[in-house]
């Protein structure tokens, strides 16, 4: 197989957060997106608003890609952040020449 197929990423629901609960919280999208204090005291109030049993840091489907080398930008709302295009893998090659994950910065090191 030198090409790769093409697909597209579902991916789960969004979370939104309720205005709200954003400014009772008094966090930016930069807080809530990439820092662990942030992302931390969102999941608890929104937890809390929703009157669930458990926490859950929803918040980012770009980690990984991020850990792998990719950029992103945060969105213009509260949606988070959106993947900055950088191309895409047409082959292989390209795959095997991903950096390793890096657990040393950015979000992946927030959530950790």
């Amino acid at each position: 197989m030198d090409k790769l197929p093409l697909f597209s990423c579902g991916g789960d629901d969004q979370i939104f957060f309720p205005n709200l609960l954003i400014e009772k919280e008094k966090l930016s999208p930069q807080q809530i997106f990439t820092t662990g204090k942030g992302m931390a005291k969102m999941a608890i109030a929104l937890k809390n608003f929703e009157n669930k049993d458990t926490i859950t840091i929803p918040f980012s489907t770009n980690i990984e890609s991020e850990a792998l080398g990719g950029a992103f930008q945060l969105g213009a709302d509260m949606t988070g952040p959106i993947v900055k295009d950088q191309g895409i893998y047409t082959s292989m090659d390209d795959i095997k020449n991903i950096p390793p994950m890096n657990f040393g910065k950015g979000i992946l090191k927030e959530i950790l």
